[in-house]
């Protein structure tokens, strides 16, 4: 069952840009700078970080990093969790392949967490 309480903190955070020089990009776990070096939990203040849902997951709900830690956070099986961080289902995603991480920005992030903590179900549609 999803952690719908999690899911909207997640949500949240990224909408109200909630740590600063953290960004929004579906491409990275969580990375600094160009060279898309791995930045700790407190290191992301005004250097150009990035992160998508999973890596803003696990800076905001936990002291850890990982697609595996901010599953365990928002309470996801593993198939939502593939369907929420790699856009498995999404309507532009081959079978079994990644959906286009590179087109969803923020606020189609927002809408999916958004509907996921209300529905328990992944739809990028939204």
């Amino acid at each position: 069952m999803v952690n719908a309480q999690n899911i909207l903190k997640v949500a949240d955070a990224i909408e109200q840009h909630s740590i600063p020089g953290l960004g929004f990009n579906m491409d990275y776990l969580k990375t600094a700078g160009r060279w898309a070096h791995q930045v700790d939990h407190l290191g992301v203040a005004d250097c150009g970080s990035v992160a998508c849902i999973a890596g803003w997951a696990s800076t905001v709900l936990t002291h850890d990093i990982g697609f595996s830690v901010a599953a365990k956070a928002l309470g996801l099986d593993g198939e939502t969790a593939d369907q929420l961080f790699y856009a498995t289902n999404h309507p532009k995603a081959h079978r079994g392949e990644y959906g286009p991480l590179s087109t969803i920005e923020a606020d189609q992030a927002i809408r999916t967490l958004r509907h996921l903590a209300s529905t328990g179900e992944v739809d990028w549609t939204v």
